[in-house]
């Protein structure tokens, strides 16, 4: 984990049978800040295999969950 206060936010998933790693970064932009997340899973033959369709889906789920927090901040 990483934390710079006012420009990054990193974690390290550590349980499941996935564990991705996360980061959001903060910049300062001219009209506000621009908030950018990154998540990345590093999966085996067997794990693309078995769970890749699920995890990807889980992923996208946790991107899409950053959607609403955005239309608060920018209401």
């Amino acid at each position: 984990m990483a934390f710079e206060p006012g420009r990054r936010l990193a974690f390290k998933t550590i349980g499941g049978l996935v564990r991705p790693t996360g980061e959001y970064r903060f910049e300062q932009v001219e009209d506000g800040t621009r908030l950018t997340f990154a998540l990345t899973a590093e999966l085996g033959f067997f794990q693309r295999l078995l769970l890749g369709g699920f995890v990807q889906r889980t992923m996208d789920a946790e991107d899409d969950s950053l959607e609403r927090p955005r239309q608060l901040l920018e209401a």
